[in-house]
C-alpha cells in the first residue's frame, strides 16, 4: 500500500501479487480510483467517497434546513430531514389553506341550501294548481234535525293558481241525489300552507294544504255547520 503524495493516491497495479524487485508506480488523480488488492481497494474507495461528499456539499446551494436545531452546530450525527420530508413540510400550509377554503365553501352551500329549502317549502295561492279529486261529508248537530243531512260529496276541484277554483261535484243530501253540479270558489293560502276557501253559495272553510301540495283538508267554519272536505292531487 502506498500513501498519498500531493493529493494524488498511489496504487499498485500488481492486483495484490507479492512485491517484485522493481515496482512501477502510477499516480491516479480520480478520488474514486480502484486499487488492486482487497485492503487497498477498501481504503481507496472510502477515501474517494469522502472526497465526493465534501465536493458535493461545497457545490450544493445553501438551503434553509427546517429540521436543523436552532443555535446548534451542524453535525452529521444529528438527524436530518430528507428532501421528501422537506417537501412535505413546505406543503402543509398550502394543504391547510385549501382545506379551509373547501370547508367554507361547504358551509356556505349548506346554509344556502337550507335557506332555499325553507323558501321552497313556503306556500302561496300558486301552490294549489291543477286538478284535485275530493270527497266530503256534512252532518247536522245532535240537537237539530235538518233536511238534507247527512250529506256526502265527491268530485273534482280545479285550482287556477291565482286564488280561484272551479269544479264539478255529485252530492247525496239525505238520500236526494244531485249529480255533477258545477261549483266555484275563491281561496287564499298563506306561507304556512293554511288558508280559507269560500264557495259561491257562501259556505266558508278553513283549508290545510301539504307543503308539496299533494293533498289537503277542509273544515267548515260557519256557526252550527258540520262539514269536511278532503282533496288529493291527480
Amino acid at each position: 500500500m502506498r500513501g498519498m503524495v500531493g493529493g494524488l493516491r498511489e496504487c499498485d497495479e500488481n492486483d495484490g501479487n507479492p512485491p517484485r524487485a522493481t515496482r512501477r508506480r502510477v499516480f491516479v488523480s480520480r478520488p474514486a480510483a480502484r486499487c488492486a488488492g482487497s485492503l487497498r481497494h477498501a481504503i481507496c474507495s472510502s477515501a474517494g467517497y469522502s472526497t465526493r461528499r465534501t465536493r458535493e456539499r461545497q457545490l450544493a446551494p445553501a438551503r434553509p434546513d427546517v429540521c436543523a436545531r436552532p443555535h446548534h452546530r451542524e453535525d452529521d450525527s444529528e438527524p436530518r430531514c430528507t428532501h421528501k420530508q422537506q417537501e412535505e413540510f413546505d406543503m402543509k400550509p398550502i394543504l391547510m389553506s385549501v382545506s379551509l377554503v373547501i370547508a367554507s365553501m361547504i358551509a356556505s352551500g349548506v346554509a344556502f341550501g337550507g335557506e332555499k329549502k325553507h323558501h321552497d317549502d313556503e306556500c302561496s295561492v300558486a301552490t294549489l294548481f291543477g286538478e284535485y279529486l275530493f270527497t266530503g261529508r256534512a252532518d247536522a248537530p245532535a240537537y237539530a234535525h235538518t233536511a238534507g243531512l247527512p250529506s256526502v260529496f265527491a268530485g273534482v276541484f280545479t285550482f287556477g293558481g291565482e286564488g280561484k277554483m272551479s269544479g264539478v261535484s255529485s252530492q247525496s243530501r239525505g238520500g236526494v241525489i244531485s249529480p255533477r253540479r258545477n261549483v266555484s270558489a275563491t281561496y287564499t293560502l298563506d306561507s304556512d300552507c293554511t288558508g280559507t276557501i269560500t264557495f259561491s253559495g257562501g259556505e266558508r272553510f278553513d283549508i290545510f294544504i301539504a307543503r308539496d301540495a299533494s293533498e289537503g283538508n277542509f273544515i267548515r267554519v260557519d256557526e252550527g255547520a258540520i262539514a269536511t272536505r278532503t282533496i288529493k292531487r291527480q
